[in-house]
């Protein structure tokens, strides 16, 4: 009992300390420089169709069960 609250001791201090640097370095020091991100073309246009796909799919998601329906019967046949 004693080693596992140990490490989860250790765990939970490298765990603040870490999350503490992050929190640190949003909110608490300034900018080094200013950093403009532009994503490439076949990035957006990736998340553009998978954001159609969850929107179609979130909505509509009768395909999705009956596909699943019909390949569980086909597993179960087999």
């Amino acid at each position: 009992m004693a080693p596992n609250r140990l490490t989860a001791a250790l765990n939970t201090a490298i765990s603040l300390d870490y999350y503490v640097r992050i929190i640190r370095a949003m909110f608490i020091e300034a900018p080094k420089g200013e950093l403009v991100v532009r994503p490439r073309v076949s990035y957006q246009v990736m998340l553009s169709a998978f954001s159609a796909a969850l929107l179609l799919f979130g909505i509509w998601w009768n395909p999705i069960i009956d596909w699943t329906n019909w390949s569980l019967t086909f597993l179960q046949k087999g």
